[in-house]
Order: C-alpha cells, then structure tokens, then sequence
C-alpha cells in the first residue's frame, strides 16, 4: 500500500507538466511558454497558477506567481504525504481502521459513501483521496495528522 501511494504522489505532479518541453536545462523561451500557458488556460475555460525553479542556476519562471489560487484538491496530495510520513513511524498505521459515519459525509463522497456504519484502513482512505477525490475521507485523514494546523506546517516544509 505504501509503494502504490508514493507512485501516485510521484506522478500527480508529472501529469500537470506533461507536454512542457519547453523546460530544459536549456534557457526557457518565455514567449513560447506563455503561448502554451494561455492556450492551456483558454482551453480548459480555468485560470493556471505555476511556478518553476532550476535549482541548478536559480532561473525562475511563473505564470500567474503573484495571484493566488484555492488549494481544493490539491491539499490532499499535501495531506496524503503527511500520513506516509507518518507511517515511516508507525508502520501499522496504513491497515489501521476508521470508523464512518452518515454525518462525515458531505459533497462529494465516491467511495466512502459505501462504507457508511463501517470501516476503511487509512491506506484505502488515502486512495480514495488521490484518486476520486473524495472528501469524506480527506476530512479523516486531516483528523488522522492533527488537522489543517499540521498540513499547513507539513506543507511549508516542517515534517516533524
């Protein structure tokens, strides 16, 4: 379970930069990627918030850098990574089961609403998170880290 969350915490992101040949190693032809940006942004009828570094010389790149944008799904990547840091510690809490309740349920529920008056592992808790968005179970696993204190902090890079 561990290596299939880690997988998709991998590859979230890499969906998000798919088709961006455009960052090289080599200097970043601006004017190409913002066309790509605004073609992006045009196409999906949303606004695109990203930020780049190379870390290698510092050049930075940003589109939007200084708006700011809801987190919505996006938080549960942060969440999910907290609760797999987490579990280096305690190496049972993956299997350890949660309890759901009808009241945990709010807008969109895919797979917990099928677990009402029963149990999911924090494992299972953490896919339906990633992958179908489901917010019941993120809302436990906020729960589970000590809530939206924790994932800020673990967010900002305090891992402890």
């Amino acid at each position: 379970m561990r290596k299939k969350l880690k997988k998709i915490l991998v590859n979230t992101p890499l969906i998000f930069l798919a088709g961006f040949s455009v960052f090289t190693h080599a200097a970043i032809d601006r004017h190409a990627l913002n066309a790509r940006l605004k073609s992006l942004e045009n196409h999906s009828g949303g606004r695109l918030g990203i930020s780049v570094i190379d870390t290698s010389d510092g050049a930075r790149f940003s589109w939007r850098g200084n708006e700011r944008f809801p987190m919505c799904s996006t938080s549960k990547v942060m969440v999910v990574a907290s609760v797999l840091q987490k579990s280096e510690k305690d190496k049972q809490l993956l299997d350890h089961k949660v309890f759901l309740k009808k009241s945990d349920m709010v807008n969109y529920n895919p797979v917990t609403q099928k677990h009402i008056n029963s149990t999911m592992t924090v494992g299972e808790l953490s896919v339906a998170a990633l992958q179908f968005s489901d917010n019941a179970a993120m809302n436990k696993l906020l729960e589970l880290i000590g809530g939206l204190r924790h994932a800020t902090l673990f967010a900002r890079g305090d891992w402890g």
